[in-house]
This record gives C-alpha cells, sequence and structure tokens, in this order.
C-alpha cells in the first residue's frame, strides 16, 4: 500500500476543493439538466452493459465478438478490484445533494472507466470516420460527467475511471493487432480464480459471463459459416436475446450455484447461439421470398 501513499495523499488535500466544486454543481440541479444526465448515467450501467453483449454476437462474428466482449467485461471487473484497493468513499450525502443512490465505493468511477472501453474500441474500429468518432467522444464525456453532476462521484474519480480504461483500449489495439490467437485457456483460469478469490457478486457475475464465452470458444474454436438467409440482424437478434433469456430464467432456479446463469448465458452467446442459427429457419422474418 505504500506505493499508493501519494494518491492518498492528494484524496485528502483536494478533497474539500471538491466537495465544493460538487456544492456548486448540486446549486445548478434542474429537471431538464436532471433528466439529461440521468439518462447518460444509465447508459454506462453495469446493466447496460450486461445487455449489450448479446448484441454484438449478433452484429459482429463470434471471435472479433468475444474479443470486444472480453475487453468490456474485464474493465468492469478491473474496476470492481481497483475499488476495493482504494477503498475510498463516495461524496457524503449530507454534504452535497446527491440524486442518484450509488452503491460501493467511489475511485475510480465505473462509469467513466467503461465508457471509454466501450466507445474507445468503437472509434478505433470506425478509422477515419470523423464524425462517428466525435459522437464516440460525446458518448463518453455524457455518461462520465453525468456522474459529477449527479453527485456520486468526484471529479478525480473520473479521471482515475479514464486512465483505466484508456489503458484498457490501448491493451485492445495491441492485442488485436499482434496477438493471432487469444490465450482463452489462461483467461479461463485468471477469472475462476478472481471468482474464488474475491467472490463479491459483481465479479462473480461478470467472471461467469467471461468464463461461459471462453469456454464456449474453446468448445468450437473453427469459425462457423452462416447461410446468407440467416444473415438477417433482426432475425439473429431474435434469436440471440430469446435463447440469453430462456437460458437466465431457466439457470436461475439452481440457487445453489447463482453464478450458473451468466456462466450459462456466456456459453450460449460464444457456442450455442451462433450453431442455432445455421440451424434454425429465418421463415418467420420475410427473408425467403
Amino acid at each position: 500500500m505504500i506505493f499508493f501513499q501519494p494518491l492518498f495523499l492528494f484524496f485528502h488535500l483536494f478533497r474539500s476543493y471538491e466537495y465544493d466544486f460538487l456544492i456548486w454543481i448540486s446549486h445548478h440541479h434542474n429537471i431538464i439538466l436532471n433528466k439529461f444526465f440521468f439518462a447518460g448515467t444509465v447508459l454506462g450501467s453495469e446493466h447496460f452493459y450486461m445487455l449489450l453483449i448479446p448484441f454484438l454476437f449478433a452484429l459482429f462474428d463470434r471471435k472479433q465478438a468475444s474479443y470486444i466482449s472480453t475487453f468490456i467485461l474485464f474493465s468492469l471487473l478491473l474496476n470492481s478490484i481497483i475499488k476495493t484497493i482504494f477503498l475510498v468513499p463516495r461524496p457524503d450525502h449530507s454534504i452535497v445533494d446527491v440524486l442518484y443512490f450509488a452503491k460501493g465505493y467511489s475511485f475510480p468511477s465505473g462509469h467513466a472507466q467503461g465508457s471509454l472501453t466501450l466507445w474507445g474500441i468503437i472509434a478505433y474500429h470506425l478509422k477515419n470516420d470523423v464524425k462517428k468518432i466525435i459522437l464516440c467522444v460525446f458518448m463518453v464525456l455524457w455518461i462520465s460527467l453525468s456522474r459529477i453532476y449527479l453527485c456520486v462521484h468526484f471529479p478525480v474519480d473520473i479521471i482515475g475511471g479514464w486512465f483505466f480504461g484508456f489503458i484498457i483500449v490501448s491493451f485492445y489495439i495491441f492485442a488485436v493487432n499482434r496477438t493471432k490467437k487469444m490465450p482463452r485457456l489462461i483467461l479461463l483460469c485468471i477469472f475462476i480464480i478472481l471468482m474464488v478469490c474475491l467472490p463479491q457478486p459483481k465479479i462473480i457475475k461478470i467472471g461467469a459471463v467471461l468464463c461461459g464465452i471462453h469456454l464456449g470458444m474453446m468448445i468450437m474454436p473453427n469459425k462457423l459459416d452462416i447461410p446468407a438467409d440467416r444473415k438477417n440482424l433482426i432475425f439473429k437478434l431474435f434469436i440471440v436475446l430469446l435463447g440469453s433469456g430462456l437460458f437466465f430464467i431457466s439457470f436461475s432456479v439452481v440457487v445453489i450455484f447463482p453464478w450458473l446463469k451468466y456462466a450459462a448465458v456466456g456459453m450460449w452467446l460464444s457456442f450455442m447461439y451462433p450453431y442455432a442459427v445455421t440451424k434454425v429457419t429465418p421463415l418467420p422474418f420475410g427473408i425467403h421470398h
């Protein structure tokens, strides 16, 4: 912990100034801004990312979807671990007008880190499309700054979230350009170890999804050729969301192993869903003429 002493000193010295800033922000709360920034904070929530993962597998091929999903979910996982290291409390409700109830610790901001990870990866794949990259930057700022406006994070939390998010996006760019094959067995072992050593609900949930995704990729490592008549996006979204919901509900009854429903969804996305798309007829979606 000696390594983190300078940062703890920073928290102590500048916390009063950050409280002054949050108090100033709270004086400018109004109905329109409340709704605007609340919408931003919803788009950066853990639930949003968990709902986003099935869409990634419908939009991209399973290898690319597993890559993007791994880095997005790992960003959330890493954020939880870092928060347990620093144990920085959130802004005090008795000092500032907090508009949104947030659980857990404050540093670094999961919304800032997650948004930079997701929209940073999207911006990387957009390459030279300046307008869409600007939109990605706007999304990062909207989601991140919503946490300050709602007074659930200090400014330094946002900066810390951006810092760790930038590191993850940089590593993603390095991995997709330099790594031919993802070390799935090693990652699987790492996620299991984290779930066992840090049995927090959020870590277990995210770790289980990641385990399911990589286990499914290991069971069926080869690329599936999806027939042209089954590449309709609406058809694929229907199958991926229907299967994810059914697996989640079905395995929810297994109370002894609550993580199993998340692992089942992960395996459905990377293994069973791509196979199902090649077998299920797309007739209800009007693809055949």
